[in-house]
């Protein structure tokens, strides 16, 4: 029996992942795979964590469960969250797209989103440092992860783009997106680091 096939949707907060997974799950007629909801569904949740508001989740429980789960399918399906690139085991993944966004455009998503300015901090901060797209690398191999911009264009049109590199017509590329050389360019970087030092020692206190 031929072995299941993921597309992992991976990126930090804010970049688009949920609409992006769904569309692109419907366009190609596969299942649809939501990492928080399968942690949820199969009590893989160890807490609630008031102070930045969201659950702790039991990862080594959750890759077990979900091993367990893409054994009994077959094709391909779709399985979306910030941490599935580290998450998903790689003997199932057969490519891995990490979303991106502008850390200025990804700010303004989460403050509308009604985040706190420190869980804002913390997620512009994961995306200027390439937290995901890092974790993908490392557990999936580099041959495996391609990355979207989705700070400007709308989510078909990035859906569109991930069809294209999944019918090969377009190139997986990764290290597209420094946005550590972009603040810089915008006299910006001092500042970001100014207030990730304030923030570092805040938690760490």
């Amino acid at each position: 029996m031929k072995e299941t096939s993921v597309i992992v949707v991976s990126g930090t907060p804010g970049t688009g992942k949920t609409r992006f997974a769904r569309l692109l799950a419907r366009k190609l007629g596969i299942n649809y795979v939501s990492l928080t909801w399968f942690a949820m569904q199969h009590d893989l949740m160890k807490c609630y964590d008031h102070k930045r508001r969201t659950y702790v989740i039991d990862e080594l429980g959750l890759t077990r469960e979900l091993r367990r789960y893409l054994v009994t399918l077959k094709g391909q399906v779709l399985v979306e969250g910030h941490y599935s690139g580290r998450l998903v085991p790689k003997r199932f993944t057969g490519i891995v797209f990490v979303l991106r966004c502008d850390p200025d455009i990804l700010k303004t998503r989460l403050k509308r989103r009604g985040y706190s300015d420190e869980k804002v901090r913390e997620n512009v901060e994961a995306e200027v440092l390439d937290i995901c797209l890092s974790e993908a690398i490392a557990t999936q191999g580099s041959e495996k992860v391609t990355e979207i911009d989705t700070s400007a264009k709308p989510v078909q049109n990035c859906v569109e783009e991930a069809l294209q590199i999944l019918g090969g017509k377009k190139l997986k590329q990764i290290g597209r997106y420094d946005w550590l050389t972009e603040l810089e360019r915008k006299g910006r970087l001092d500042k970001f680091l100014t207030e990730q030092t304030v923030a570092w020692r805040r938690r760490s206190s």
